[in-house]
């Protein structure tokens, strides 16, 4: 049996650094999304299942690339990873989750910002009860642009 496009996308980010300039502005992350972009159903199954067994570094990587437009599997992975045990990890998935429901920032904090939102995603994520709970928690760790999430989901 040949190597599927999860096992590419698995050798790709191992030794891969989400921090790193390489990373951030030197194409490795849009390479990432690449393989991504060729997902199917079994490789994100593989992916859901994978995650949490592979290294920070790796994780983080994986964080920075996942967006709602991936679709529900993308979605699924990107909850999970905001509540996963490590912090780092957790920051990078909100990161992404506040900014696709529309909390954006700029140099006097956070701001609701319309044009960023992915309705489909926020809908999604209000609706998820023991999602929308945990904010108050993730918020202690993580600042005002949780409080500004957490507004935004449960609709006040």
């Amino acid at each position: 049996m040949g190597s599927t496009t999860f096992d590419d996308f698995d050798h790709f980010l191992d030794g891969k650094d989400y921090d790193s300039q390489d990373w951030c502005d030197g194409g490795e992350a849009e390479d990432a999304e690449e393989l991504l972009a060729q997902f199917e159903a079994g490789d994100w199954q593989a992916l859901k299942e994978a995650w949490r067994s592979r290294g920070q570094l790796w994780q983080g990587c994986l964080a920075t690339i996942l967006c709602p437009q991936q679709g529900h599997h993308a979605q699924d992975i990107l909850v999970d990873m905001a509540g996963c045990d490590n912090p780092d990890i957790a920051f990078e998935a909100m990161a992404v989750i506040c900014f696709y429901c529309g909390v954006n920032a700029d140099r006097r904090g956070p701001f609701y910002d319309a044009s960023i939102v992915h309705h489909e995603f926020r809908a999604r994520l209000s609706a998820n009860r023991a999602f929308v709970e945990s904010l108050p928690e993730k918020g202690k760790a993580i600042g005002a642009g949780y409080d500004m999430l957490q507004s935004i989901l449960r609709g006040v």
